[in-house]
């Protein structure tokens, strides 16, 4: 089972938009058992004993922005009480473990979430991925890059995107067991099998 960890905030800009309701309904489609948190809150044992990942959202929250602790305090909790467990993040949840292994973001002056081709590396994460838009190279993925990691000393890139003739990298490697994009494999039914392929890692 996995702990999903929503970031979502009530969104000021009615442009704003969460990915959650999207993340919930690849979760189901590809059959993954989750449970939800927002907040600290004690887990229901049963519960708590089967959690084998996390899953952590996005968020119109901006880690180059000053944000209050408590605003992430639930997910250094998680993250501390299930230390043992596989660790994916999406966009918010990329920039978390960016910065706790090390990293920085760069505060992009545009703000952008949209489609791009983004060149896979040959990771368990990515396996059987496949659209038809892209040749076997290029998969179409949505990435978010307002705020983007730059600098990794203790992680290695594990795909990257094209834009404006740049190659950025869009998703990491920290560990063996612990993962972050600015892709969102939610978006498209084409890419739900990221989501397979990490309750499989979870499961090992």
């Amino acid at each position: 089972m996995l702990l999903l960890i929503n970031n979502a905030v009530t969104p000021v800009n009615p442009n704003d938009i969460s990915f959650v309701p999207k993340i919930r309904k690849a979760l189901r489609s590809c059959d993954i058992p989750f449970y939800e948190v927002k907040k600290i809150r004690e887990i229901p044992a049963d519960i708590s004993s089967k959690i084998s990942g996390i899953l952590i959202s996005g968020s119109q929250m901006r880690l180059s922005k000053p944000i209050d602790f408590e605003s992430i305090s639930h997910i250094l909790h998680y993250l501390a009480k299930y230390d043992r467990v596989p660790v994916l993040g999406l966009c918010f949840g990329c920039q978390i473990l960016h910065m706790l292994h090390g990293g920085k973001l760069e505060d992009q002056i545009e703000r952008s979430c949209e489609d791009y081709r983004v060149e896979l590396s040959p990771h368990s994460l990515f396996k059987d991925v496949r659209i038809l838009k892209e040749s076997d190279t290029f998969h179409q993925f949505t990435v978010c890059f307002h705020d983007l990691p730059v600098g990794f000393p203790k992680c290695s890139s594990i795909a990257k995107f094209h834009h404006r003739g740049k190659v950025l990298p869009c998703a990491f490697e920290y560990s063996t067991n612990r993962f972050g994009m600015m892709i969102h494999p939610e978006i498209h039914v084409e890419t739900y099998v990221v989501f397979s392929n990490f309750y499989k890692i979870c499961e090992i």
